[in-house]
């Protein structure tokens, strides 16, 4: 269809969507790129960055997220991704930045929370970060990462007694991870010394 009619945006809309999902991202980028030339669509600027995203090309898709969000500075899932490349380079303070100037307009979003909250720790302001996920456990969020990481920060600041509980309580959840069995096995073992003591 899209041979037959070349400048029919839907076909050409459709065709670069299924050479996505082949994962033939090198050519829907061309595709996209064509249809983002005339008509400035922001879940299309969102696919290129994906594109180049799965490509390993992260400068590329910033600049594409970057688009997204000059158009939709609330969309959640390019905030996500964005941030997700951003911490991998370690560059923190943008995270943190964007993270918080999208929770001022919405609080308690429980997909923005954690990445604030992550991107804290990762700087080290370990209050901070606890904060943020004792606002996400206030929430309802009872998973591994908020019990995790509230207690990985008070075992960061050598808060022993406030990090076992929360600690457990992610073991309990998932006892795989090995670097959770020696902080929990290493918090514990100060509470039981201070304790002889």
């Amino acid at each position: 269809l899209s041979q037959l009619q070349p400048d029919n945006m839907y076909f050409k809309l459709c065709k670069a969507r299924i050479m996505y999902r082949e994962k033939q991202y090198q050519e829907s980028i061309i595709s996209f790129k064509e249809i983002v030339a005339t008509d400035t669509i922001p879940e299309i600027l969102s696919m290129i960055g994906d594109g180049y995203r799965n490509l390993g090309q992260n400068d590329s898709a910033l600049v594409y997220y970057d688009r997204v969000l000059a158009a939709r500075p609330g969309h959640v899932p390019t905030i996500s991704r964005k941030a997700d490349i951003l911490l991998a380079a370690k560059q923190y303070d943008p995270v943190v930045e964007m993270t918080e100037k999208y929770l001022k307009e919405d609080p308690d979003n429980m997909t923005v929370l954690p990445i604030y909250g992550l991107a804290l720790h990762l700087k080290e302001m370990y209050p901070q970060s606890i904060q943020v996920f004792e606002h996400q456990r206030d929430l309802g969020d009872d998973s591994y990462s908020v019990h995790y990481y509230i207690g990985l920060n008070h075992y960061m600041m050598n808060k022993w007694t406030k990090a076992v509980p929360e600690l457990t309580k992610a073991y309990q959840k998932d006892s795989s991870d090995v670097r959770l069995v020696y902080q929990l096995a290493h918090a514990r073992s100060h509470i039981h010394v201070n304790n002889e003591l």
